[in-house]
This record gives structure tokens, sequence and C-alpha cells, in this order.
């Protein structure tokens, strides 16, 4: 019978720095509050994006503003795909791939950042009042297709959020949301 010689790798120290890795990494997903990331009207008390978010996504009747919730409903439609890329993730983090954790934490922030753009895009009820509808043919802002639903709800159709898309006068909020992977503080 022959000697075999067998090598013993001992991947323990490598998984364990994979798993610490990804243990002390957190993924936020959203509007950062940190950025004036506005294009500045003049206005010095202008809100920032992260502000702007927050009232649209919940609502502020004091401020006539209907709840459009974007953030919830836009992680929710990429949950199955998050949840398979973490599996996936996991998988790789056991083979010894040292940044799994990272590239795990980024395909879903960029995956969830994504789908919540697009909950922006697809228009979120309620439709635009009126009065909105005019103020962005005043200012100049998404005109055409302010004036189209005007003109659908002069020939006496129903509003509707195709044509005046809520949350997209500028593009500045739905392209301020982004994902952000930090290192859990201590």
């Amino acid at each position: 019978m022959q000697n075999a010689a067998k090598m013993i790798i001992n991947s323990l120290p490598k998984l364990e720095k994979s798993f610490k890795e990804l243990s002390e990494l957190d993924l936020y997903v959203g509007v950062p509050s940190d950025k004036k990331d506005r294009k500045d009207d003049g206005d010095p008390g202008q809100p920032n994006n992260a502000v702007i978010a927050y009232i649209n996504d919940n609502g502020s009747p004091e401020m006539g503003i209907p709840q459009r919730s974007f953030m919830r409903p836009g992680i929710s439609d990429a949950k199955k795909y998050i949840i398979n890329r973490m599996r996936k993730g996991g998988t790789a983090i056991l083979a010894g791939e040292t940044d799994a954790a990272y590239t795990t934490l980024a395909a879903c922030g960029l995956t969830a950042q994504n789908a919540i753009r697009r909950r922006i895009n697809d228009g979120i009820p309620p439709p635009l009042s009126e009065q909105t509808l005019k103020a962005r043919i005043a200012q100049r802002t998404a005109i055409r297709g302010a004036q189209a639903e005007l003109d659908r709800r002069e020939d006496g159709e129903r509003a509707g959020t195709d044509l005046a898309k809520p949350l997209v006068a500028t593009s500045q909020l739905r392209n301020s949301i982004t994902y952000v992977i930090r290192k859990r503080a201590k």
C-alpha cells in the first residue's frame, strides 16, 4: 500500500475574519441627512433631501402633503432578491472569500436603492393636486407632464400619476436615494 500525504488547510481563521467583518458592518439605504445636496434656489432655509423624503414618505397633514410611501415598499419589492443574495454571500464566506461580506452588502444596497427609485418612477398615489401641477408649470419643472395632467382633467378624465409623477419634479429627491456601508460603532 502506498503512503499518501495529505495536506490539511485550516480555513477557520479566514472564516472567523470574514464573519467578524460581516458582523461589524451596517448597511443603510435611504437619503443621507448630512448632505445639503439640493440645487439651492437662494432660500437658506430650504430643507435637504432627507427632510423632503421623510415628509413625503410619511405625509404631513399640517403642510397639506399626503403620505406617499416609497422607502419601505421599495425595499419590500427587493426583499426576495436581497434574501437570496445574502444566502449566496454566506456561502461565499464559508468558501473562504474574504471580501464576500462587503460585496454582498454592496449588492443588497444597490438592489434596495434601485427598487426604491423604481417605486418613485412608477408614480406613487395620490395624484398631484391642481395647485401643485400649476406650481410645477410656473416653476418650469416637469412642465409637459403637469400640463398633460391638467389637460386630462379638463377633458373629464380621472386624475393619475402616469403623466405628472409625484416626487419627480426635478429628480433630485429620487437621485439622492443611495446606500452606505459603515463600520458599526462600538
